[in-house]
């Protein structure tokens, strides 16, 4: 049973059925639909320095919690069978630690543009490696990591940038979807409209047959 894992909101909802074979989506811990933000983010009139400044609610999410949650969700998803993970971006040290505490969940660990630790340095040292030269991230963010205890960015301000930088390659149908999963009153309702929209898809292309 493959399984991604995501650092981002652009992924289908957990454990939605592939045409052929089942598999199942799941976000990292601190990321995603089940993320926490920052009041300040939402504060009007908006104030730069409290958005740069205001420690983050999840500051205390670590690669070891995020792998045991990974853990637990391959168990429940997979029902103890090894799945075939495929991890993206910054979920690659999360799915390698994980694979190191429970090996027997794992049949294969692919890495998508993903960070992959594998000669001994922290995640952290990859970002400053030759081999991620052109890195986009970086330039977006509108706070120290090290002061707030996450990656920080306003999109608001900067949304081609972050569209070219993070969904590069999604349609604007995704595109829009996930900018409503970034608003706070409509975030609960996103995986109710994805799933109204992948079904209306599949009829349409069933009656096509």
């Amino acid at each position: 049973m493959p399984l991604t894992t995501y650092e981002t909101w652009a992924r289908p909802p957990c454990g939605r059925q592939a045409l052929t074979s089942p598999f199942g989506a799941v976000d990292l811990d601190g990321h995603g639909l089940g993320a926490v933000s920052p009041q300040s983010r939402w504060s009007t009139p908006f104030d730069p320095f409290a958005f740069a400044t205001e420690p983050s609610p999840v500051a205390a999410v670590t690669a070891s919690s995020a792998a045991a949650t990974l853990i637990r969700q391959l168990r429940e998803i997979g029902g103890g069978d090894p799945c075939v993970v495929v991890a993206h971006s910054m979920s690659g040290p999360v799915a390698t630690a994980a694979a190191e505490l429970a090996p027997e969940l794992f049949a294969h660990l692919m890495y998508v543009t993903a960070f992959a630790p594998v000669s001994g340095h922290a995640a952290a040292d990859y970002i400053v490696m030759p081999e991620n030269e052109g890195d986009m991230v970086g330039a977006l963010l509108a706070a120290d990591p090290a002061a707030v205890g996450a990656l920080r960015i306003r999109a608001e301000d900067r949304r081609p940038q972050v569209r070219e930088c993070f969904y590069n390659g999604i349609d604007a149908l995704g595109g829009a979807l996930a900018w409503v999963g970034d608003q706070p009153t409509l975030a609960p309702r996103v995986d109710h409209l994805f799933n109204v929209i992948v079904r209306a898809i599949m009829t349409n292309q069933a009656a096509r047959r």
